[in-house]
């Protein structure tokens, strides 16, 4: 997958996220629309509302605008979809079902799951909400999409993995074939989320523990830091993901 198809200007003209996006700088972001809890305002304004709230506001507005989606307002799905792209993307490209995929047809299928989470999101959810969006979609994604037999393993961060299994779902929400890399995926999202790991940090931290010895050392030089310094910055980001975990004694399903 190219980079440019997902994560720059160019993307707008690119693919499903390209189609996605002109349609909203051009038909959505100037109308005024109802919004639900954000009242009537343009796109712009709403998107720009969403993805500037504070953490400590950004349940309650979400969780408001998912009630108004329930209701059948489908200007409040489509502005929820948007601030999701992102979100698609990211799990078309770490989902081991969709790896394998035409990266159009990985993304396709993400953005439906993102998609049908807005629509079923349980109410009775009320905190982490965009990061209860997201885990809804792998959900999704893992059931429909399951990854083929004959996929090799990814690379395993022994020591994270035990951190993860400790925080696994036990609910009906329960991902019960996530793999080691989705399960990995949980946690960051979860950790971004909450603003435990910036988002360097999180991209950091996934793309070592999944490398080979070569790939860790091609990373290292990529970043400017010799093999010795980049296991120990992993770790410290593992340090203090373990930290956060443990100071919000989180309840099995958080994460």
């Amino acid at each position: 997958m190219s980079i440019n198809e997902t994560t720059t200007r160019a993307r707008r003209t690119i693919g499903l996220i390209g189609r996605m996006n002109h349609e909203w700088d051009t038909l959505i972001a100037p109308s005024r629309k109802h919004y639900g809890p954000l009242g009537h305002i343009t796109g712009t304004q709403a998107l720009s509302t969403l993805t500037t709230t504070g953490t400590q506001d950004r349940d309650g507005i979400y969780w408001g605008m998912l009630s108004e989606v329930q209701e059948g307002n489908k200007d409040a799905e489509r502005l929820l979809l948007q601030t999701m792209l992102a979100k698609a993307v990211n799990l078309s490209r770490n989902c081991r079902g969709l790896i394998a995929m035409p990266s159009q047809d990985a993304l396709c299928v993400a953005v439906g799951a993102i998609w049908e989470s807005i629509r079923t999101f349980p109410l009775h959810k009320t905190e982490k909400v965009v990061g209860n969006l997201a885990m809804n979609a792998l959900q999704i994604i893992t059931l429909t999409h399951p990854a083929p037999a004959n996929l090799p393993d990814a690379h395993e961060d022994s020591e994270l993995d035990r951190i993860i299994a400790a925080e696994r779902e036990t609910d009906e929400h329960v991902i019960h074939s996530a793999t080691p890399l989705e399960e990995l995926l949980k946690v960051i999202l979860w950790a971004t989320e909450t603003g435990t790991l910036t988002q360097e940090e999180a991209k950091l931290l996934g793309r070592f523990t999944v490398s080979t010895r070569e790939e860790k050392y091609a990373l290292a030089e990529e970043l400017g830091l010799g093999r010795y310094s980049l296991t120990t910055y992993a770790s410290l980001i593992k340090a203090k993901l373990r930290k956060a975990l443990a100071a919000n004694n989180l309840e099995r399903g958080c994460l």
